[in-house]
């Protein structure tokens, strides 16, 4: 959630009418931060929480599913 959060945050930071290259650059650093920021969050709780990894890993695989069929059920408010 906080890499999504950082993410999110980064591309808000770009103004509309912001050239296609500096909203693509964005894009793209953001999201290369928040897979940063995913895999330092990990290490932190599977060395530090000392969290099982297996059991870790295998949670965030199932979820990734869920976030993304959430993400093309739409709601009926919302026109496309």
């Amino acid at each position: 959630m906080l890499a999504n959060l950082y993410f999110a945050w980064r591309l808000l930071k770009v103004k509309g009418r912001a050239p296609p290259v500096r909203i693509l650059s964005a894009f793209y650093l953001g999201e290369g931060i928040k897979i940063a920021m995913t895999v330092v969050l990990f290490l932190f709780a599977i060395i530090v929480l000392r969290v099982d990894a297996l059991y870790t890993v295998f949670t965030y695989i199932a979820t990734l599913p869920v976030y993304w069929l959430a993400l093309l059920i739409r709601s009926p408010n919302i026109r496309t």
